[in-house]
């Protein structure tokens, strides 16, 4: 979600770091619903390769 857009000579700037540390949020959020499918997963018995 882009937060700030400023407009210089017909180009568009946006502030990416915000942008930046909202994704790495998601992706650490993510990670740790893979890891807890992961062992949920293992411990009903599924094989390691399952889930990759």
């Amino acid at each position: 979600m882009i937060k700030e857009v400023r407009i210089y000579n017909s180009v568009i700037y946006a502030d990416f770091e915000s942008q930046v540390k909202e994704l790495e949020k998601r992706r650490e959020k993510l990670q740790k619903t893979m890891t807890q499918l992961e062992e949920e997963a293992r411990k009903e018995g599924a094989l390691p390769g399952w889930l990759r």
